[in-house]
């Protein structure tokens, strides 16, 4: 049987990581780290105050000092520092020099909304998971990755998580949205890449920057197809107008039920699928 060695570091600028060394040829080596670990260092050297909820930011008292933090999360700090520690845990030859060659395996990048009270996010997020899972098709993922991708290869889901929170996921290839909730006042928008070359990217280290962006744009995407199925307004004259019996003769036909729930809903989405379709129509 194989054999792999963890090693589990605390590094003075990434912060936590994990590295795996494998114990045969050709010694591959992988890193677990996360980048609210290296914020959280950076906060503490400069002395910004902030509050971290597992690995959430839930405030950020210097904002100029987190932009900063994040143009010097580089490709080149990355190598250098994981450089270090290889130097020390790494597998050595005698007669032939080790070198290294970084490529990015997976990596989530997400997006919060943070809510002051339970209430609203209870609210949103539950119609949210109703409407998403009735509207976002097939063709709206893709419009969302802006790629193509084979019918079988893109799917939608509902599942439910131990602490009773639900959680939606759009899957596009090997790569995923996530919608889910975290606490009880944040609503988390995450996107996941298992496969690089599924989004057109090469997967080497270089291409973290390209990476970063081409995630905010998918999620910038997700967030405005939300928000369009959420946007829907009644016009109250004109459902009090169809709420009344209608008169044909003699005959009395009877109103639409605004009243119920069913009804309303059913109007929300016929609403929202307007909508959406003008959203797939203008990306």
């Amino acid at each position: 049987p194989f054999t792999h060695y963890y090693f589990y570091i605390h590094d003075d600028v990434l912060g936590n990581l994990c590295i795996r060394v494998a114990s045969y040829l050709p010694f591959k080596i992988t890193v677990y780290m996360n980048g609210h670990s290296y914020l959280e260092r950076c906060f503490k050297k400069k002395k910004v105050l902030y509050k971290k909820r597992d690995n959430a930011f839930l405030n950020i008292k210097d904002i100029d000092q987190l932009l900063k933090a994040k143009e010097n999360f580089t490709p080149e700090l990355i190598r250098e520092r994981i450089n270090c520690w290889l130097d020390e845990i790494g597998p050595k030859l005698e007669k032939y020099p080790v070198s290294y060659d970084y490529f990015i395996d997976q990596i989530e990048l997400a997006r919060n909304f943070i809510f002051k009270n339970n209430f609203f996010i209870r609210e949103l997020f539950n119609r949210s998971c109703e409407l998403s899972l009735q509207m976002i098709s097939i063709d709206k993922v893709r419009q969302i990755f802006q790629s193509k991708a084979k019918t079988g290869e893109i799917s939608t889901s509902l599942n439910r998580l131990e602490e009773g929170y639900y959680v939606f996921k759009a899957y596009f290839k090997r790569c995923l949205i996530k919608q889910y909730r975290k606490f009880s006042n944040l609503l988390r928008f995450e996107v996941t890449f298992n496969h690089l070359p599924d989004i057109k990217i090469k997967k080497a280290l270089e291409h973290l920057p390209l990476v970063e962006e081409k995630a905010e744009s998918i999620l910038d995407r997700y967030a405005q197809s939300e928000a369009l199925m959420l946007n829907a307004h009644a016009n109250v004259d004109y459902f009090m107008k169809h709420a009344k019996p209608l008169m044909i003769g003699k005959t009395k036909i009877s109103a639409i039920h605004v009243y119920q729930e069913r009804i309303n809903r059913m109007l929300e989405i016929l609403q929202n699928q307007h909508s959406m379709n003008k959203f797939v129509m203008n990306v």
